[in-house]
């Protein structure tokens, strides 16, 4: 489940932006599941704060909101969502205020926009209709360059869901006349792995709603294959026709060195400290003199 908290009303009367952080332990913001509250229990969440968050992330939610946030935030406010954006990070649930007062226009809109899955005393929680699929196939690949694909989608003028701006040559691909038959079934989605099943009627671009990074690794049916960064922020893979495995698999080699080094320290240390104790257990006892 992917999901953000939203209630500007916490706010209300505060001289600082909508900083969920700030009221922490307000029953409204713990109603609302933000501040990380979702990580504790395996949920993910598009909001967050972090102070290592990738610049790709950071661009795209300024994109979305129209302004940049403090460094280590990324909440949704008022105009992200009505941007062309929003359905890219497939936030299927929106987790509002279970009651709406009639001066909350803001959340009554939303309530109007988008049915009610889920509603008790304290939250309600709207489906977001208009959410893109964790993967899909498009066959329309557009070429752009880093920065741009931010700007075209956010005016509205394509469709992600037929439409992918892809950095780097584009495979060659041409519309498939039976696209509806294609499927894509996710058969594992872990943070560091990710396993999908694909049928594809034509030659595709696999999109995956999860962000780009150098150190992820592709394969299909075992093969090694290019990773391409697509909308500015996802991964895509380009798959020939008929059924696949895609596999993707985080790979750092700088993390894999830094765990190296964290266990050989560990040891070392470890060692150090046994061998003190041995000399010190080891040594002939000295008496003082009478």
């Amino acid at each position: 489940m992917r999901y953000f908290g939203y209630d500007p009303g916490i706010h209300q009367g505060r001289t600082t932006p909508m900083l969920y952080r700030y009221s922490f332990a307000d029953p409204r913001a713990v109603a609302i599941m933000v501040n990380n509250r979702a990580t504790a229990l395996g949920l993910q969440d598009i909001q967050g704060y972090n102070p290592i968050q990738p610049q790709r992330y950071v661009d795209f939610m300024a994109a979305l909101n129209g302004f940049f946030q403090e460094y280590h935030e990324a909440n949704v406010y008022a105009r992200g969502l009505r941007s062309p954006l929003l359905p890219l990070l497939n936030a299927r649930s929106i987790v509002v205020p279970a009651t709406i007062l009639p001066e909350r226009a803001d959340l009554m809109k939303l309530a109007e926009r988008y049915p009610t899955v889920y509603a008790d005393a304290s939250v309600r929680i709207l489906d977001n209709t208009d959410a893109l699929p964790r993967a899909w196939l498009v066959r329309d690949v557009r070429q752009v360059a880093a920065g741009e694909a931010l700007t075209q989608i956010a005016t509205g003028s394509l469709d992600p869901r037929q439409v992918a701006l892809v950095e780097g040559s584009p495979p060659a691909l041409s519309p498939g006349s039976a696209a509806e038959r294609d499927e894509v079934e996710i058969v594992d989605w872990e943070p560091d792995q990710v396993q999908i099943r694909v049928a594809a009627t034509s030659p595709a671009l696999l999109v995956v709603s999860e962000s780009a990074d150098p150190n992820w690794r592709a394969s299909i049916d075992g093969q090694p294959a290019a990773i391409l960064t697509a909308n500015h922020i996802q991964r895509a893979v380009a798959l020939p026709a008929g059924e696949h495995l895609v596999e993707m698999r985080y790979d750092s080699l700088a993390l894999r060195w830094g765990s190296f080094l964290s266990a050989l320290s560990f040891m070392l240390c470890g060692t150090g400290w046994f061998a003190t104790l041995y000399r010190r257990w080891s040594s002939p006892r000295r008496t003082r003199p009478l």
